[in-house]
């Protein structure tokens, strides 16, 4: 299967045979480390600890006001000596397992979205990995690895880093929402104006400007019904677009995968790389 080849049967069941191998192996992690029985793999992020009984309020203050994304080492060898905060703040980053990110893209209309590290348990079930990189997507087909351009504000700072995400063609797709908007804009303007019509209906629907019956109609979901009675022209344009949003999305994984990767790439070649070097004085301050 090359890189950007459309989800099959026969991927579909490869991946369910890599998902199954991955359990198996996580079952022998937890049952070598004895990791399963414990209360610190049931966690899924910094706010499930709220309701430890191993943490007090203060403690868990402390961990969200130093928390990072990324933490620089150097700083916290300088500073870890004598600011326990820190090195507090440092045993549980040094918890989180950062080699694949997951989103959350709520807001990816917006060109927004957030990102987190994944925990013992996430990794142990296959989140993010062997499934969707979107926190509410349970996808495990078709999946393609994109390393993100991930631009946040941290304190007051503004920071930026590369960041691997695993997503589906749908979640890929938001991912990277406004620049395939604009790519496909490009190679068809029939988009563009289906766009706009789509957008013109649902500001007319929300604002309460259509009569009872087609808004119940459309809210079944009964779209050809609506045309075929003559409610009136939005019914057929929002046909018209909801039509053209199947046709473009539906089986089309490979084309925006193919589009994703190219705008991925070309945020990757204009992004500095920066090797960092690893110093023993870090792991020290968990001794």
């Amino acid at each position: 299967m090359t890189r950007h080849q459309a989800p099959s049967r026969t991927d579909h069941h490869g991946s369910n045979r890599v998902f199954h191998r991955h359990q198996d192996l996580m079952r022998l992690y937890s049952a070598f480390t004895c990791r399963s029985n414990r209360k610190s793999s049931t966690r899924s992020s910094i706010t499930d600890l709220y309701e430890s009984e191993y943490i007090s309020p203060h403690d868990l203050a402390v961990l969200k006001q130093n928390f990072q994304f990324l933490r620089d080492e150097n700083d916290d060898i300088e500073q870890g000596q004598t600011d326990w905060h820190i090195r507090m703040s440092v045993r549980y980053y040094q918890q989180l397992y950062r080699e694949y990110a997951l989103a959350d893209l709520s807001r990816y209309q917006e060109g927004k979205i957030g990102l987190r590290w994944r925990t013992e348990r996430e990794v142990i079930a296959g989140k993010g990995q062997f499934q969707c990189g979107n926190k509410d997507c349970h996808e495990r087909t078709g999946l393609h690895s994109y390393e993100l351009l991930f631009a946040y504000v941290e304190h007051g700072k503004k920071k930026q880093c590369m960041v691997k995400v695993r997503a589906c063609s749908n979640c890929a797709e938001k991912l990277f929402y406004k620049k395939v908007q604009d790519m496909m804009r490009k190679e068809n303007p029939q988009v563009e104006k289906s766009e706009r019509k789509r957008r013109d209906v649902e500001k007319n629907v929300s604002n309460g400007k259509k009569d009872k019956r087609r808004r119940r109609l459309m809210s079944c979901g009964d779209l050809h019904k609506c045309a075929g009675n003559g409610v009136d022209d939005d019914a057929s344009e929002w046909k018209e677009v909801q039509t053209g949003n199947d046709e473009r999305h539906g089986g089309n994984d490979q084309r925006i995968h193919k589009l994703c990767a190219k705008i991925n790439a070309e945020q990757n070649a204009a992004y500095p790389r920066h090797v960092s070097q690893h110093r023993d004085e870090f792991k020290e301050l968990l001794l």
